[in-house]
């Protein structure tokens, strides 16, 4: 008795086809992902840019920040010591009082989380979003202020190292 010992298929015509089909939608989604996290990175490397230049742009010429506005701002919010400024990036306000992040949607073949959710009003469902949120600030240590006893402020010589860039009640 003869016994072929190589079995295989002889026809495999359509093989490629077949593992195209199967394995595009899946290239596609990682493609989908891999493009939307590096818009993201880069959204977020050119806003901290943005941000860095328009801080230096803001105390240009000027040793002594914060300035005497932020100043009198702080002291009405009961904020007996100052050792940083910074500034942030914002979308836009909201009532004067929420700050909203830049955003960018993650865009998917499968269809969206929730297709009624936008930047501004977010649906949070099990603290899933589609949107990826970029908020940025930057600032500097500066003098240490602290208000004397005329309730004005006056700069400090930092004693402890533990005191640079802090802000206190």
């Amino acid at each position: 008795m003869v016994v072929n010992k190589k079995l295989y298929l002889r026809n495999q015509e359509g093989q490629a086809i077949f593992e195209f089909v199967v394995f595009l939608p899946l290239m596609l989604v990682l493609m989908t992902v891999m493009l939307t996290t590096g818009n993201a990175i880069n959204a977020s490397i050119n806003q901290q840019k943005a941000t860095r230049g328009y801080f230096f742009n803001l105390i240009q010429n000027n040793s002594s920040i914060p300035v005497k506005t932020d100043m009198e701002l702080l002291k009405n919010n009961a904020v007996a010591k100052v050792s940083a400024f910074s500034i942030g990036w914002r979308t836009k306000e909201v009532d004067g009082k929420e700050s909203l992040a830049t955003c960018t949607k993650y865009t998917t073949m499968l269809g969206s989380i929730n297709a009624d959710e936008t930047c501004e009003d977010p649906i949070l469902d099990d603290n899933k979003s589609q949107f990826i949120r970029i908020f940025t600030f930057y600032g500097v240590c500066t003098e240490s202020y602290q208000i004397d006893g005329t309730g004005n402020y006056r700069a400090n010589w930092i004693e402890k190292a533990s005191d640079i860039c802090t802000t206190s009640q």
